[in-house]
């Protein structure tokens, strides 16, 4: 207790995104919020009239960029139509059921080994290896409680709002050695693709490895699309290891294009099993819109880089 008062003390900005997290400021206009939030986490006020920097147009995007297509586009349940009218159903991962509320779930008709998740949110994910030892009522309470969760008021992610929460069932995935390769689940040695789009173009790779559980051991390597390794971080460090490129590079930058065409900004999150590319997610804002690339001057680089949409009254 001492610690966390000192931690609010030492910076009282936090006491704001404390409130933030109980869901004490869903009252709070969302630019005001999106700037007592993004003064709290980086320490300065974002310019969200002239916005330059990576950061201040996600912000910008969140409040100004609202196509009602990108609600279906970052419903993990919903954009599994979209992402299958876009590239084709063999990138997507099978789901084997769904249910609007936490009490309907019922994993008898699952097979053995399955992964449940919500569309919604993040965190929502439960992975059965198991159906004989599965805890389906603590799966009830668990999945009751985020489909409660709004994620919107968070970080004020306009696509996230108008989502109607349900949990579904999807298969469960296995690599060569038979170890878990599932986008969200919590083992070792998953490796993630994630394409930085800009206007339907892939500009940057992050190569995502280690162990999801500790930070310390999470890395996050940064290539161009020519796979070369850039002096870029964001989120967690840079291993500054080298890999050699994915045989399905040119396939992985083909998907990206096609799935983030006529978007100002889009991360197409991709990973691989067994040789085969699959879509995970579709990311408009990583790391809430609230997490800078360093060093300093990459965070304008790639600001650059986004461009702005015209308002009506600008046009």
């Amino acid at each position: 207790m001492n610690s966390k008062i000192k931690k609010y003390m030492h910076n009282p900005r936090l006491v704001y995104l404390a409130l933030t997290s109980k869901g004490l400021t869903k009252w709070v206009p969302d630019r005001t919020h999106l700037c007592l939030t993004y003064r709290a986490k980086l320490g300065s006020w974002p310019d969200l009239d002239s916005p330059e920097t990576f950061t201040e147009k996600m912000q910008w995007l969140k409040l100004h960029d609202r196509n009602p297509a990108y609600t279906t586009m970052v419903d993990k349940y919903c954009a599994k139509d979209f992402i299958a009218s876009q590239v084709g159903p063999e990138y997507i991962v099978k789901t084997l059921a769904v249910w609007s509320s936490a009490d309907d779930i019922d994993p008898s008709g699952l097979p053995e080994k399955f992964v449940l998740k919500t569309n919604h949110d993040c965190g929502g994910v439960l992975i059965c290896t198991d159906k004989d030892c599965f805890d389906l009522d603590g799966a009830k309470v668990f999945f009751r409680r985020h489909l409660k969760r709004n994620y919107f008021y968070g970080c004020r992610e306009w696509p996230y709002k108008n989502v109607k929460p349900v949990v579904f069932a999807e298969e469960f995935l296995e690599s060569e050695g038979d170890n878990a390769r599932h986008e969200d689940d919590n083992w070792e040695g998953i490796d993630e693709f994630d394409f930085f789009c800009f206007d339907g173009e892939p500009r940057l790779i992050s190569y995502c490895h280690g162990d999801k559980n500790d930070s310390e051991k999470r890395y996050n390597d940064f290539y161009d699309t020519e796979w070369n390794l850039l002096p870029l971080t964001m989120g967690y460090a840079s291993s500054e290891e080298t890999i050699p490129a994915p045989k399905q590079l040119s396939e992985m930058l083909e998907l990206s294009r096609k799935l983030s065409e006529g978007v100002p900004f889009l991360r197409v999150d991709l990973f691989i099993c067994k040789g085969r590319v699959l879509v995970g997610e579709l990311t408009f804002y990583p790391w809430g819109g609230f997490m800078p690339f360093s060093p300093a001057e990459a965070e304008r680089t790639l600001g650059e880089m986004v461009s702005l949409p015209l308002r009506e009254n600008e046009e």
